[in-house]
């Protein structure tokens, strides 16, 4: 009888000791699944040797506590199943709840309170046990800590959610049926170390399998390759040594040599991802192991595959799935990675812990440089106060020494033969202390061919580091940092004093609308040898699947799940939607990451770049151009390419237009020639747009038969042919806009300087709330009518809000005759106020129901704006005020179009068009609807168009986390001359 009191003894004992990580595992060894059969392993086949006990449906009882276990446990009332793997919370039970620095639980380290659930599983299995043969029990993910017991007797313990844990059953298992209880704990005393910014789920969520091996058997293997083709391979066994053979073979299967070396070797990189097989033989079972040629170095502040110097174009990465949690299967893993090829990235971080096995064979063979990190965060200590080192409470702490290196050891010794693996990082953001120099000796010992990251090593003091500050702790070999500027990034790649590579571990953080600068950070690193590249903040939105009424879906965060603490829509940050949709952010950095680019050097001469650190652009794809103009194309036709990797090629197109109503464009299409496993020949590669130099031509200036139809105390009405246009004299503004006595608009329009908060505006809202800039309008001081000529009507006043001094003083000037000529005049006020940033200046007109397509010319067709165009491109759209509206998962300002010179809104013969310099959104929602609903499924779309016209819009910058918008693109003009017309 297994007895409760044993397992709160154990539980007591144990899961509060962090010096235990463990108990019956396995030492660590390289991933590998065992096969019977020689053609069973070389094909990467399951046989008699594995059983997955996993994808199905186990017994399942949850308990709020510990004490509710029932005395015998193997006697439990299992009336409940649950898939495994899966995470419990996604089907009904425990607690969902997200937060990102601050720990779920009171923080006592290392103690866990008994108001700690616990999931009860039971699985049964018959075996047929064979003499000579030994039973090993992987779990590859359990979160967080679990007990092991096999037949009632207690098998082992295991702490670290990610890294898995392997046991030797043998003793236990018996011939025919077996039975499995494995009591799994919301918490445990590691769980102090598992403090990631993602939501918090428990369960077994990976898979869980049975190995049937020999007595005697291959334990580990280390492989270790270099670019003569050499192998230099480790093999150790479980009980002696033993003889063994192994055999290499190439990608396609044939056989190459049983020698561990490969004459005329094809090394891999992530663009030319060469593999090798090589399978052991030893004891009757047959292993194979997938290998890689390739050299990583680090010397001169250059970070260097196979001797050429390489740029990371990387992601951070968790397992999120918004209906599965952590368990994401293998199909997924796959999804995400095709994604990534298609989006040019080349690099993942797995933040903040390994990922599953399948993750890394998959990289090795698409071709991504992995930086895989240890399952460790602490990051909620620095709520700890009155502690100078607040590395002390863990990251200094003897106590937590053990559990630090036995994460970081099973790390990398499971993944140590990967290819994909370039860099091993010791962590996220647990501050800085003794036992992490303790793992990085650890490592360099281990493996001294891969370098050691860790992004805190400046802490606990928070010193400036960079080019003014002091040194990073030489126990790492790459400089890292988080979320720099793009001003201190350019120092750091000017700082040649450290002789370390400069790595941005985390930047560009996408969360919502944004991020901005991407083009300036990628300037850079192509800049400087030193900058070796970054991973963008995240990969994906993390958030909960939810269904309305009517089944539809959406998406919950952070407190809606009546939660506390969380951190709201902080987990809404990725570049793709949890669907894996892609936001606005991961087509700018698409853009970015771009694989080939093109400038304009005159006289019809254009510059290719292949940014490409190891194959020439004539290997994989075509070029196409055509020079457009407005919606006319003036000719098109492709290049032979001849650009080797990181090359260049001058190409020539003749004649080029020089003037005209729009600025032509020379677009150039690169498509791929070959089949790849993530694209079809055919397919778009990159897309580069160059707007050619041009002479506008000047518009004729309308003229109509305007007249002043009436003109009274407040209100003057001008008409004009089939228009007629009213005028508050008070405001400042039209009131009415009529057609044919047939009304455009719904409401007056406005002035104003506020917009619909993004998330990378958070930190700057609070001012600008302050500034009361949403009740921002113009204060109109005078009327001056003009009837000599074209009819004007001349509004000065000053622009501002209530209890504030004015923003700038401003004149609006309306001309009439064949449509409206605006004029407006901003000069700098008397008092400035002391922070002069804006968020926008615009005119609002809210049209009335049916103004619902749209025409334009600027960068589209995806939203774009001064900070955030690169992925847009300038030319003449059509689209619909519908498709205009970005479904954020919390809804925010959207659907902007930079550098317009032109836009049209109809409704059937009814038309208004705009002339001039601007930018400018049409949606079915206002700025009110946007900011108030705190998920897009509460919006409902108005029947009526709200168009802003905007002088200019603020950059988008990256604030929720990185930096504010750069200078030059933050709204701050005080003095300006705007001038542009709406025809009707």
């Amino acid at each position: 009888m297994l007895k409760t009191s044993e397992v709160n003894e154990m539980f007591t004992e144990e899961l509060f000791n962090p010096k235990n990580q463990g108990v019956g595992r396995t030492a660590p060894r390289a991933a590998y699944i065992p096969c019977a059969s020689e053609s069973a392993a070389l094909a990467g086949m399951r046989d008699e040797s594995y059983r997955l006990l996993s994808g199905c449906e186990w017994d399942f009882r949850y308990y709020e506590t510990p004490l509710e276990l029932p005395e015998d446990i193997t006697a439990a009332d299992f009336s409940e199943k649950l898939p495994v793997p899966s995470c419990w919370q996604n089907h009904g039970y425990g607690q969902i709840q997200y937060t990102n620095v601050n720990y779920p639980m009171q923080m006592n380290m290392p103690h866990i309170a008994l108001k700690n659930p616990v999931g009860l599983y039971r699985r049964t299995f018959t075996l047929e046990k064979a003499a000579g043969k030994r039973i090993y029990l992987r779990f590859e993910g359990v979160c967080s800590a679990f007990l092991l017991y096999v037949n009632g007797k207690s098998a082992g313990m295991s702490k670290c959610s990610h890294n898995g844990a392997e046991f030797d059953i043998t003793d236990y298992a018996v011939n025919g049926e077996n039975t499995l209880h494995v009591a799994v704990f919301t918490r445990s005393d590691a769980s102090y170390l598992e403090d990631q910014d993602f939501f918090r789920f428990n369960g077994i969520f990976r898979d869980v399998y049975l190995l049937t091996r020999p007595e005697n058997h291959i334990d580990d293997i280390s492989i270790k390759t270099d670019n003569s083709g050499a192998l230099d391979i480790s093999v150790t066994f479980r009980d002696k040594k033993s003889e063994y053979s192994c055999k290499i073979y190439d990608a396609d299967g044939n056989f190459i040599t049983d020698k561990p070396f490969i004459p005329n070797v094809k090394l891999w990189n992530a663009e030319e991802p060469n593999l090798y097989t090589v399978v052991f033989s030893a004891c009757g079972e047959f292993i194979r192991i997938r290998v890689g040629f390739r050299e990583i170095s680090w010397s001169g502040g250059v970070f260097k595959v196979n001797g050429t110097p390489v740029k990371m174009k990387g992601v951070n990465r968790h397992d999120t799935d918004a209906a599965l949690g952590y368990a994401v299967p293998r199909e997924h893993i796959l999804r995400d990675l095709i994604l990534m090829k298609q989006n040019n990235i080349n690099c993942i971080r797995t933040s903040h812990y390994p990922s599953a096995p399948e993750f890394y064979e998959m990289c090795d063979e698409l071709g991504f440089y992995v930086v895989c990190e240890c399952d460790i965060e602490t990051h909620g200590v620095v709520f700890i106060r009155g502690i100078e080192d607040t590395g002390k409470p863990i990251s200094g702490d003897p106590l937590w020494r053990e559990a630090f290196l036995d994460r970081m050891e099973y790390m990398v010794q499971r993944y140590k033969n990967h290819a994909s693996v370039i860099m091993w990082s010791l962590g996220n953001e647990s501050m800085f202390g003794e036992n992490h120099v303790a793992m990085a000796d650890y490592t360099h010992k281990a493996d001294p061919s891969r370098p050691v990251h860790y992004e805190r090593t400046i802490d606990p003091l928070y010193r400036k580091y960079g080019p003014e500050g002091d040194f990073v702790h030489p126990c790492v070999d790459i400089v890292s940092t988080m979320y720099p500027t793009v001003e201190v990034t350019e120092a750091e790649g000017q700082d040649l004093r450290d002789k370390r590579p400069f790595f941005l571990c985390e930047y560009e953080h996408s969360m919502g609308l944004g991020p901005g600068n991407a083009e300036e950070y990628w300037e850079l690193f192509y800049k400087y040898p030193r900058l070796m590249g970054g991973c963008i903040w995240e990969w994906a939105d993390h958030a909960i699947l939810s269904h309305d009424e009517e089944g539809k879906p959406y998406y919950l965060y952070g407190g809606d799940h009546g939660e506390y603490p969380h951190d709201g829509n902080f987990c809404v940050d990725g570049l793709n939607y949890p669907d894996r949709t892609p936001h606005t952010a991961m087509k700018t950095m698409k853009k970015a990451m771009t694989p080939a680019r093109v400038r304009y050097l005159g006289d019809g001469d254009f510059e290719i770049t292949n940014t490409l650190d190891f194959l020439p652009l004539e290997k994989i794809c075509t070029l196409e151009y055509a020079v457009l103009c407005g919606k006319a194309t003036l000719q098109s036709g492709s290049f032979p390419l001849n650009v080797a990797a990181k090359g260049t090629q001058t190409v020539h197109i003749d004649p080029l237009p020089c003037g005209g109503r729009y600025p032509a464009t020379a677009e150039f299409i690169f498509r791929y020639s070959v089949d790849t496993p993530w694209a079809k020949a055919g397919d778009e590669l990159a897309h580069e747009q160059v707007v050619l130099p041009f002479a506008k031509e000047k518009a004729a200036e309308t003229e109509g038969e305007a007249h002043i139809a009436e003109n009274g105390a407040r209100f003057i009405t001008i008409a004009d042919g089939a228009m007629t246009y009213t005028f508050d004299k008070a405001l400042g503004i039209p009131t009415s806009i009529k057609k044919n006595g047939c009304e455009y608009l719904a409401a007056p329009a406005r002035y104003t300087a506020w917009m619909a908060m993004t998330d990378n505006h958070m930190n700057v809202k609070r001012r600008w709330e302050n500034m009361h800039l949403r009740a921002s309008d113009f204060d109109v001081y005078s009327c001056e009518i003009n009837e000599e000529g074209a009819p004007e009507i001349i509004f000065r006043g000053s622009f501002g809000a209530p209890s504030r001094t004015p923003l700038f003083g401003m004149t609006a000037k309306y001309t009439f005759g064949g449509g409206i000529r605006i004029n407006i005049s901003a000069a700098e006020p008397e008092y400035i106020q002391e922070d002069s940033r804006l968020p926008r200046f615009a005119l609002e007109l809210i049209l009335r129901k049916g103004f619902e397509e749209l025409e334009y010319f600027a960068y589209g067709p995806e939203e774009s704006y001064i900070d955030l165009h690169n992925h847009a491109r300038l030319g003449y759209w059509k689209s619909t005020v519908s498709e205009q509206y970005e479904p954020h998962i919390r809804p925010q300002e959207c659907g902007n179009h930079y550098g317009a010179t032109e836009a049209h809104l109809s409704r059937g013969d009814d038309k208004i068009s705009v002339y001039g310099d601007f930018e400018f959104s049409a949606l079915h929602y206002t700025m009110g609807d946007l900011e108030t609903a705190t998920h897009r499924h509460l919006l409902k779309a108005l029947p009526e168009t709200v168009l802003l016209i905007n002088y200019k819009v603020d950059g988008i910058g990256s604030n929720s986390c990185g930096p504010h918008p750069m200078e030059k693109y933050r709204f701050k003009e005080k003095r300006f001359d705007w001038n542009f017309t709406l025809t009707f």
